[in-house]
C-alpha cells in the first residue's frame, strides 16, 4: 500500500478513539514487534514496515527529531487527550503534532520493506518526571521496568483508574486490565510501549514506584497499610525535593543482611515492624546515593566504582541529611514536630564531648552512637539555616563533578570544611553546652561475662528521652530520674534479656546534678509473649519485669 493512503486511513480511524470505536482501530493497526534491550536507559525498538505503537520517554523536542533519527519514518500520531482528536506530522513539516513531550505515545508510521532498528536514550526517571493524565482516554508511554504487571504499574491511579488496554499484534487481540476485574488480560507493560489509560479524573501518573516485599506472614489489610505508608513517604519527598528514587526495594518486616531492625544499602531499604518510623530516614540515604552516583543516561552507578575509597560525604552528613528529612517528614505527617526533635537533639549532644570533624568516617567515635547522629544533625540545621533547605540537597547533585567532598562543599555552602567547623563548635557551645552528670557501668550476664550485642539505655522515667551505648556504657545526663533497659540485636523470636540486679542502684534511679554513678546491670534471657507495646527484642530492669522472668 501508499504512504499516502494508509496514512489517510489511519487518521480517520484515529479519530474514531474518543467514541465507542476503540477495539475497532486496535484491530486494523498493524502493531510492531517491540523489543526493549533496557540497559539502564538505553532501549532498541524494532519498527516494522506499517503501523508501530511505540511511547516517547526522551526530552521534549521538535518533532522534526523523529524524522531526522529514523530515515523511512513517513508519518506520526498523537493522541491529544485535552481536544480528544490525533495530531500528525509528516516528513515534509505539514501536521499540526509540532513538539514531542515525555510520556506521549505515538503511531509511527515506517516506510519500505525493512524492519529499523531504533536505538535510543531514555530519560533518567527524574527527567520524565510525573506524566499528565487527563479524564477520559490517555495515550500515554511507559517508561517503568520491563514486564511491569498492571497492578504494580497502575498503583498510583488507585483512585481514577477505569481500564487500560494494549494491542496484541502476535495474538490480533485486545488485552484490557480493569481494577478488581477477576479476569485480566493484559499482563505486563514493557519499557517503551504505549498503551491506552481511561481515567475518571485529571492526576499525574509517576511510574517509577518502588518496589515493597512483605513476609508470608503479613496480611493483606496490613501490606495495603505498609504499601500507603512508603507511597507516603515517597510523595513528601517528590513534594519537597522534586525526585522520586527510581529502582528502589523496600523491604518490609526484614532485618538487614547485617541483622540490624533497619537501614539502607544496594537500592534496598530494610525496615522491620519496629522501625517502620525510619522509612523517611532510609529514603533520604537512597537519594543521596542517586544523585550522587547517577550517570549520564540515568543510570545508577556504584559508589565504590564512582568514589572508590573516597566518600560521597563525611558520615555526620549523611546521617545528619537522612535525620533532618525525618524530622520534616514526621512534622507533616505526625504529632512529632520539627522543633521538638531539634529539642531532643540538643538534649542528646549536651551529653558528648565528641568533636564533629572526629565523626566523618565514623559515628561511634566516643561512644553514643545516637548522641552522635543528633549532632550530624543540629549541623545539618545550621547549615540549612544559613544556606537554605534545597543546598543541602544540591550537594549530592553536585558531588560527581568534585573529587573530594570538601570541595563539593565549598562550591556549594561557599565556606571550606574548617571554616564550618570551627562555626559550628561555637553555634554548639551556645545551644548545647555539656552536663556534667555522669553513669558509667557494664552490662554482664549470670556468670560475670560481659554480654556481646547488647544495648544499654537509660531513658528519661518521666518521658522517652533516652541515652544508648554498647556493652560498657558511660552517659553524660541531665539530672533527672532514669529507668535502665536492655536491648538485644541477637533474639530470636521473642527471647529477650531482662535485668535481675543492678547494682548500686534500682532500676529507677536518680542522678543528681554534677554526679558520678558506677552500675553493674547483671541480665538473663526470658521468653514474653509479643504485643503491640512490647517490641520483641526489648528487656527492661523494672521491678515487674524481673520477676516475670523465667
Amino acid at each position: 500500500m501508499a504512504a499516502r493512503g494508509w496514512s489517510a486511513t489511519l487518521s480517520v480511524r484515529l479519530v474514531l478513539i474518543a467514541g465507542a470505536a476503540v477495539l475497532a482501530l486496535a484491530v486494523m493497526l498493524v502493531e510492531s514487534a517491540l523489543t526493549a534491550s533496557a540497559q539502564g536507559a538505553r532501549i532498541t525498538t524494532t519498527l516494522q514496515p506499517g503501523i508501530n505503537r511505540v511511547g516517547w520517554a526522551e526530552a521534549e523536542a521538535d518533532v522534526a527529531t523523529l524524522f531526522k533519527a529514523i530515515p523511512r519514518l513517513d508519518r506520526a500520531y498523537a493522541w491529544d487527550a485535552a481536544m480528544r482528536r490525533v495530531r500528525w506530522a509528516a516528513r515534509d513539516g505539514s501536521g499540526d503534532l509540532t513538539t514531542l513531550t515525555p510520556g506521549m505515545g505515538l503511531w509511527l508510521a515506517l516506510g519500505g520493506t525493512e524492519p529499523f532498528a531504533w536505538a535510543r536514550f531514555l530519560l533518567p526517571p527524574a527527567g520524565i518526571g510525573l506524566i499528565p493524565l487527563r479524564e477520559g482516554w490517555n495515550f500515554i508511554a511507559w517508561a517503568g521496568r520491563d514486564s511491569t504487571t498492571p497492578g504494580d504499574a497502575f498503583r498510583g491511579l488507585d483512585d481514577v483508574l477505569l481500564e487500560a488496554w494494549d494491542w496484541n499484534a502476535t495474538a490480533q487481540r485486545r488485552e484490557t486490565y480493569t481494577p478488581n476485574a477477576r479476569a485480566n488480560t493484559l499482563r505486563t507493560l514493557d519499557k517503551g510501549g504505549a498503551y491506552w489509560v481511561r481515567v475518571s479524573g485529571a492526576k499525574r501518573w509517576w511510574q517509577f514506584l518502588p518496589r515493597v516485599e512483605f513476609p508470608d506472614t503479613f496480611t493483606p489489610a496490613r501490606r495495603t497499610e505498609l504499601r500507603a505508608l512508603v507511597d507516603e513517604v515517597v510523595d513528601f519527598f517528590a513534594r519537597h525535593i522534586g525526585i522520586r528514587v527510581p529502582g528502589l526495594t523496600f523491604h518490609l518486616g526484614t532485618a538487614t543482611p547485617d541483622g540490624h531492625c533497619g537501614g539502607y544499602g544496594n537500592r534496598v531499604i530494610y525496615l522491620q515492624q519496629s522501625c517502620f518510623s525510619a522509612r523517611a530516614h532510609e529514603y533520604s540515604h537512597a537519594i543521596q546515593e542517586y544523585y550522587a552516583t547517577i550517570e549520564k543516561d540515568g543510570r545508577w552507578s556504584s559508589v565504590w566504582v564512582r568514589y572508590e575509597d573516597s566518600q560521597i560525604s563525611p558520615r555526620w552528613m549523611t546521617e545528619g541529611v537522612a535525620n533532618y528529612w525525618s524530622h520534616r517528614y514526621h512534622d507533616e505527617t505526625s504529632e512529632q514536630t520539627y522543633d521538638g526533635r531539634i529539642r531532643a537533639d540538643i538534649a542528646a549532644v549536651r551529653r558528648i564531648d565528641t568533636r564533629l570533624r572526629d565523626l566523618e568516617r565514623d559515628l561511634s567515635v566516643g561512644g553514643d552512637v545516637h548522641a552522635n547522629y543528633s549532632l550530624g544533625t543540629l549541623a545539618i540545621d545550621w547549615l540549612v539555616n544559613r544556606a537554605g533547605e534545597a543546598a543541602v540537597i544540591d550537594f549530592y547533585r553536585q558531588r560527581p563533578s568534585h573529587p573530594d567532598w570538601q570541595s563539593a562543599f565549598l562550591a556549594v555552602f561557599g565556606m571550606t570544611a574548617d571554616d564550618f567547623y570551627e562555626a559550628f563548635e561555637v553555634y554548639r557551645l551556645e545551644i548545647a553546652p555539656l552536663v556534667t552528670a555522669r553513669l558509667r557501668g557494664t552490662a554482664v550476664d549470670m556468670d560475670g561475662q560481659p554480654v556481646s550485642g547488647l544495648w544499654v539505655a537509660a531513658l528519661r522515667h518521666s518521658g522517652c528521652l533516652g541515652y544508648f551505648a554498647e556493652g560498657a556504657f558511660s552517659f553524660r545526663l541531665e539530672a533527672d530520674v532514669y529507668r535502665m533497659h536492655v536491648l538485644s540485636q541477637q533474639v530470636s523470636g521473642c527471647t529477650v534479656f531482662s535485668s535481675i540486679a543492678s547494682e548500686p542502684t534500682d532500676a529507677i534511679f536518680t542522678i543528681p546534678r554534677n554526679a558520678e554513678v558506677g552500675m553493674r546491670i547483671v541480665v538473663r534471657r526470658a521468653v514474653l509473649p509479643e504485643a503491640r507495646w512490647f517490641p520483641c527484642g526489648w528487656g527492661g530492669v523494672d521491678a515487674t519485669l524481673a520477676r516475670g522472668a523465667q
